[in-house]
């Protein structure tokens, strides 16, 4: 491998790395590290680019739970 493919390989290994890679959460707006969440069904993410911190996504998955139980709730009756 020649210099400049390796410089290329470290460059693209940098912008993978999660711990440099920042976002701002859609739910509330913190500036967060990492790779984010999907926020959906607390946010409309139509196009694929919104993202929600850790904290947030407890609230998220809380939220598709209880939608969860609610369908199988309904489905027994």
């Amino acid at each position: 491998m020649n210099s400049s493919m390796i410089e290329l390989m470290e460059t693209t290994m940098m912008t993978f790395d999660p711990e440099q890679r920042f976002y701002t959460c859609c739910i509330c707006e913190e500036e967060s590290r990492g790779w984010g969440n999907n926020p959906e069904p607390l946010m409309d993410d139509l196009d694929g680019s919104l993202e929600c911190c850790n904290r947030c996504n407890d609230k998220v998955v809380t939220y598709r739970l209880r939608q969860l139980m609610k369908e199988i709730a309904h489905d027994i009756q």
